[in-house]
């Protein structure tokens, strides 16, 4: 994929405002698909929804946690500095 459709493909997925407001959370902290739930008041399938497309961007992840993998994180990528 071209810088330019890269970029152009955070900014569509940044043009959302939950979908920032999720962004500016994970700045701060990982969290889990649950305390986003909670912080936002929003359905499990809004928010599973808003996180296929952060991820399809390349702006989040999510992974199991070390300690017990049955529980999953949301994180910002760590690979946004060429935009």
């Amino acid at each position: 994929m071209t810088s330019s459709k890269r970029r152009a493909q955070v900014f569509a997925a940044l043009g959302d405002e939950l979908r920032l407001e999720i962004v500016e959370e994970l700045v701060w902290s990982d969290r889990t698909p649950g305390e986003l739930i909670e912080k936002f008041e929003i359905r499990s399938a809004l928010l599973a929804h808003h996180l296929d497309v952060l991820e399809l961007a390349g702006l989040i992840e999510r992974t199991e946690s070390h300690a017990d993998g049955r529980k999953r994180f949301v994180k910002l990528t760590r690979n946004n500095n060429d935009l």
